[in-house]
């Protein structure tokens, strides 16, 4: 039931506009401008997809609009549509009638600031603004949880020995970095160390969020962190014959990682 501030509309046909605070689905992804703080009440916004439940709360701090989209299966499969995510329930998205008036305005604008204001900042470092060890410092927690599900049945020691030597290699390569900030982005010590934080990059991210190798593309769909080592969740399920294969997918996975942060290591050592 609704609140003694909330009253309930009936469903926002497609490019209606509606008065109120935000719009905002909860989960932040059914409608444009996910986090409230970022509206002033009173706003007009447009609704950007038809049949829409929503419930209305009066202007004032940290009231929000709360839209649920009741049947937004249904209507995908009336229209022909594939899921999208990321798309704010945006029905017009990737068609030729994702146009200009779609967009919210103000989140557009502020999007822009930040986006622009990130780019100039890293076009104009000398050095580029991507610090791995943190990076690093996230695999090892990944690595803690994906050892305690496998318990005995599967070792990560190799890797967990591997990131700790690359994090203290990336603290050395980091601390010549400092070294280098205030010289020109021509300096020759300055290209190799970009270079060397680029070479870093492909390394890191590819052994964390791809499954495949650089020349092929995964599916668009949720990967794990270290996906080659995520399978320690099937060890504890699987039956005797299908575990053999689960740990010598492991073994696989075990030493791609390892590789990938070995040679992580030895790019930022050889850094001059």
């Amino acid at each position: 039931m609704p609140g003694p501030h909330e009253h309930r509309l009936p469903g926002v046909p497609l490019g209606d506009r509606v008065r109120g605070c935000v719009l905002d689905a909860g989960d932040g992804g059914f409608l444009p401008g996910g986090d409230p703080r970022c509206h002033r009440p009173g706003i007009v916004r447009r609704a950007t997809a038809p049949r829409r439940r929503l419930v209305v709360q009066q202007p004032g701090p940290q009231r929000i609009l709360h839209a649920v989209l009741d049947d937004a299966k249904a209507l995908l499969a009336e229209k022909g549509y594939y899921p999208v995510g990321g798309c704010g329930a945006n029905i017009a998205w990737h068609t030729e009638d994702d146009t200009l008036p779609i967009f919210d305005e103000h989140n557009l604008e502020r999007d822009l600031r930040a986006y622009v204001t990130t780019v100039v900042r890293a076009l104009n470092a000398p050095i580029h603004p991507l610090d791995f060890r943190a990076a690093v410092r996230e695999l090892g927690q990944t690595l803690v949880q994906y050892q305690e599900i496998a318990g005995d049945r599967f070792d990560l020691s190799p890797v967990v020995a591997e990131a700790g030597v690359l994090e203290r290699a990336l603290d050395r390569f980091y601390d010549r970095c400092e070294e280098l900030a205030t010289l020109p982005v021509t300096d020759a010590r300055v290209r190799a160390a970009n270079a060397a934080i680029r070479r870093i990059a492909r390394q890191l991210v590819q052994v964390n969020f791809a499954r495949s190798d650089r020349f092929h593309h995964d599916p668009a769909a949720p990967i794990p962190p270290l996906p080659d080592l995520a399978a320690v969740r099937q060890l504890g399920t699987a039956d005797p014959v299908v575990r053999g294969f689960v740990q010598a997918h492991l073994v696989r996975g075990r030493n791609r990682v390892v590789w990938a942060l070995r040679e992580a290591r030895r790019t930022a050592d050889e850094a001059r």
